[in-house]
């Protein structure tokens, strides 16, 4: 792997010791795990940085996973009420559903939970609100608001924000 600089996924598919889907799978937990040890801690902070092809390497190195999924995931195991808390911040701000189309109706298995929330998401109510009016335990409300603010496919807005009829 050091003298040829490849990859190591790449060497190991080359000399046949996982096949693709294995390799791409094994890619995928570990970037799970990766993400799931580091959302959890209150003690870090970090961000995301969108790069470029060149910055990831061979297009058919990269594993074909949805970040979506993989971000439902582990916001869906993080149980510590203080980081979900410290997450939404502010439950007193307006919440939308997210403008962009492709993370407004995410193509994602959503709980049903998630689902209730998101329907109740229509540009006119505090997430607080939203919280009311939703017959479950509040901490479960939040997780999924929690989760839905994770991937994008909600936002807080100004209250100088609105939405028009088409969005």
């Amino acid at each position: 792997v050091l003298g040829s600089r490849k990859r190591l996924g790449v060497v190991l598919e080359e000399q046949g010791v996982l096949p693709r889907a294995q390799l791409e799978e094994a890619v995928a937990l570990h970037i799970r795990e990766i993400l799931i040890n580091v959302a959890g801690r209150s003690d870090v902070s970090f961000t995301f940085e969108e790069v470029g092809g060149e910055a990831i390497g061979e297009a058919n190195s990269t594993a074909r996973v949805s970040m979506t999924e993989m971000i439902l995931e582990v916001a869906r195991r993080i149980q510590a009420p203080e980081v979900v808390s410290r997450v939404l911040g502010n439950l007193d701000r307006m919440i939308v559903r997210s403008p962009d189309p492709l993370l407004r109706f995410p193509n994602v298995a959503l709980t049903p939970t998630d689902a209730f929330v998101l329907s109740r998401i229509d540009g006119t109510l505090t997430a607080r609100e939203v919280e009311s009016l939703i017959p479950l335990p509040a901490e479960d409300v939040e997780s999924s608001l929690f989760a839905l603010l994770c991937t994008g496919a909600i936002e807080y807005v100004s209250p100088a924000r609105t939405l028009g009829p088409r969005d």
